[in-house]
């Protein structure tokens, strides 16, 4: 019923971002299979040798940058599923400086337990593991975590951001807009709901199918949504750089926003209808067809932060303002979590 009111009117969102804590640089690593993380040794920082001040020199001067980040002990806890098989296995959690032992118990319990890491209050990352008999990788869970309230917090959402940050896609994107796209990704419907259920699944059921050595069926699912949602939003970063120049505003026009896609003009517009305000941006011409972008920014249906990016040509856009889009349209010319959002409920 939510998809046909939206298809009936027309459509729109694009999640808004947010500039995310922290840069990680993992050059180098890799994504299915990590074997070791070897502890980093410390390194020497050199102090600056004083100098006696002198009548031309000042007796101030600033200090050297560290050459490294400072590492610290942190607090972190566990807040993972009670039904994971996880509370019954003797683990390490490893990060770039070392690592810790841990135990089911430890898990089960929301233990606070002490790791080191640096003192910075970007995200980190951390790799949940254990080695069984032959060498291979029983579990080997990359986690992303992000301070809460003074603590690291280890749960379905981090271990989901640290398959994201880990993909080979995401890793060789810029280091300027990995923090941007991480943000954007964790408010896209297919990360909240299709691979965080998918995770939350494997980690009650068959956890060591996950980024180890024994690797199913399922695992290997999860890998392919969190390639395909870092693939559908790096499709929107691309078309959001085209959102430049001035653009006519329609207000709540639908008749000037349908005018001004006649001819693909830059517009925009903000609708409220049927329990849902959304922006609609008609972004310019490209290879003949008109690029369109709407984003839902407030709805009674529960459809807040969906968003769709379509290239139509003009006459089909102009309509749709008007008498909506028709879902074939949607789903051969349209990309977006709206989009994924219909195929889920098909």
């Amino acid at each position: 019923m939510k998809n046909q009111t939206i298809n009936q009117k027309g459509f729109a969102p694009i999640v808004i971002i947010l500039i995310v804590i922290g840069i990680l640089a993992l050059g180098g690593a890799s994504y299915y299979v990590i074997k070791k993380i070897s502890p980093q040794p410390a390194q020497k920082i050199e102090q600056p040798t004083s100098t006696q001040p002198s009548s031309e020199e000042p007796s101030y001067k600033e200090p050297e940058p560290m050459p490294a980040p400072q590492t610290v002990q942190q607090s972190v806890r566990f807040d993972l599923p009670a039904e994971t098989p996880l509370n019954n296995e003797n683990l390490k959690l490893s990060s770039f400086y070392g690592a810790i032992d841990v135990s089911g118990q430890d898990i089960k319990s929301h233990k606070i337990l002490s790791v080191k890491i640096t003192d910075s209050e970007a995200g980190q990352l951390l790799l949940l593991l254990k080695e069984s008999d032959g060498g291979k990788m029983k579990y080997n869970l990359p986690i992303y975590i992000e301070k809460t309230d003074g603590v690291y917090i280890i749960n379905i959402t981090s271990i989901a951001k640290g398959f994201v940050w880990m993909n080979p896609l995401m890793m060789f994107q810029d280091k300027s807009i990995k923090p941007l796209l991480m943000e954007k990704i964790s408010k896209d419907n297919m990360f909240t709901k299709t691979i965080y259920f998918e995770l939350e699944y494997l980690l009650k059921t068959k956890p060591e199918e996950i980024g180890g050595d024994l690797q199913g069926e399922r695992g290997e699912r999860l890998i392919k949504l969190v390639t395909k949602v870092i693939e559908n939003n790096l499709e929107e970063k691309i078309d959001e750089t085209k959102t430049t120049g001035d653009y006519y505003d329609c207000g709540a026009s639908k008749s000037c926003l349908s005018e001004q896609a006649l001819n693909c003009k830059l517009a925009k517009g903000k609708i409220s209808e049927y329990g849902n305000t959304m922006e609609h941006i008609i972004k310019g011409e490209e290879g003949g067809e008109c690029l369109y972008q709407s984003k839902i920014l407030e709805s009674n249906l529960g459809l807040t932060g969906l968003e769709i990016n379509c290239k139509l040509d003009k006459e089909t856009l102009s309509k749709s303002f008007t008498i909506g889009l028709d879902q074939s349209i949607i789903l051969s010319s349209c990309t977006g979590s709206y989009v994924n959002f219909i195929k889920q409920d098909r």
